[in-house]
């Protein structure tokens, strides 16, 4: 996996930080354009469980990056938490609790879940990442693979009467984390965090470089919104009490931010359900569209390893159209699937005629 040279270097900044309130870094792709920045961590350290997760997802975060990039880790490498021994060392930010399922948890008197479930959040973020990228769909939880999740602060804190702790954490991320070129990298950025941003003073413009544009309500629930560059940050409720109208609303603008950029590579799909009805080429563009936005797309490099490995293409011909390689696997794939025989230059002629409609 190639992690991102913004996030390697914030990783080797914050490796053996003192301030544990600079050791949680994330959660999710380090590749995702979209970041989810909570309130908390949600976890209770008042309990023997909760100081064990605490240790685990919160102060060791730093530390577990740091052996995922030195390993070059990536998701597929990381086993199930279901299916292995529940410990601290099977535990990866990278994909957290892998394997858990679709459905609220139903816990013991320890908190633990005794039917792989999961927080109400951690549906709500499903349902967003299925509005964004709907052409996948699992039974398991995976929106970490297409977005990164982390908080304003690194300790749990109530709903009202923020501690002085929960207030010097906020500061010290909002100032030292958050204003790094990584976390002002990402084209989504929402925050489901309510009026604890107002009530704790937290300058959204100041440390995520947006600016902010209106609220709008929608019924008893709102958003307030800020954009520039191209880059949306969108300020709500937390995301439990979020209803699925809210959501639709949410995920729909995140789709549409996030898609934009990539509409400059297609030749036929114009993000619109019209302009894949009438070629079924903007179908498998729209199809690349979902899985490059949460990361799947590798799941074509193989054909870009074939192109180049055995049918002896050119990086520099597959190089030269200005699009992401695996773009040109797909398109390689297709031609391979719809030809009866397929040469190196059948498909550099076809593929540049290709490209040509769109040049016109």
């Amino acid at each position: 996996m190639e992690y991102p040279k913004e996030f390697i270097s914030l990783i080797h900044r914050l490796d053996k930080q003192p301030n544990p309130n600079l050791c949680f870094i994330g959660q999710g792709s380090p590749r995702a354009k979209m970041i989810i920045v909570e309130r908390d961590n949600h976890i209770d350290t008042s309990t023997t469980r909760g100081k064990g997760c605490y240790m685990m997802e919160v102060l060791h975060n730093a530390n577990q990056w740091m052996r995922n990039i030195e390993g070059n880790i990536c998701a597929n490498d990381i086993p199930s938490w279901v299916e292995s021994p529940f410990s601290s060392g099977n535990f990866n930010p990278l994909y957290p609790y892998k394997g858990l399922k679709r459905v609220l948890a139903k816990r013991d008197t320890d908190g633990s879940t005794i039917n792989n479930g999961v927080s109400k959040s951690w549906l709500s973020y499903q349902k967003l990442r299925r509005i964004i990228s709907p052409a996948f769909e699992s039974e398991e939880i995976d929106f970490h693979q297409g977005a990164f999740l982390t908080s304003l602060s690194s300790v749990n804190c109530p709903i009202h009467g923020y501690s002085d702790e929960v207030r010097k954490s906020i500061g010290d991320r909002c100032e030292q984390l958050f204003t790094d070129s990584y976390f002002r990298s990402f084209d989504v950025i929402l925050m489901p965090c309510g009026k604890m941003v107002k009530d704790c003073h937290v300058n959204v413009e100041k440390v995520f470089d947006q600016k902010f544009i209106e609220e709008i309500k929608y019924g008893d629930e709102w958003v307030r919104y800020y954009e520039k560059g191209g880059r949306v940050l969108m300020l709500t409720s937390p995301v439990i009490k979020c209803s699925d109208s809210l959501l639709n609303v949410i995920g729909n603008k995140a789709r549409e931010t996030l898609l934009k950029p990539l509409l400059k590579y297609f030749v036929y799909y114009k993000g619109t359900e019209d302009s894949m009805s009438k070629n079924l080429m903007a179908g498998y563009e729209h199809s690349w569209a979902c899985s490059h936005l949460i990361g799947e797309d590798v799941r074509f490099e193989h054909e870009v390893y074939d192109m180049i490995k055995y049918y002896e293409i050119e990086e520099e011909w597959i190089d030269s159209f200005g699009i992401p390689r695996t773009l040109i696997g797909l398109f390689f794939n297709r031609y391979c699937h719809w030809s009866y025989y397929t040469t190196k230059d059948n498909f550099k002629h076809w593929f540049e005629d290709v490209r040509n409609v769109k040049n016109k």
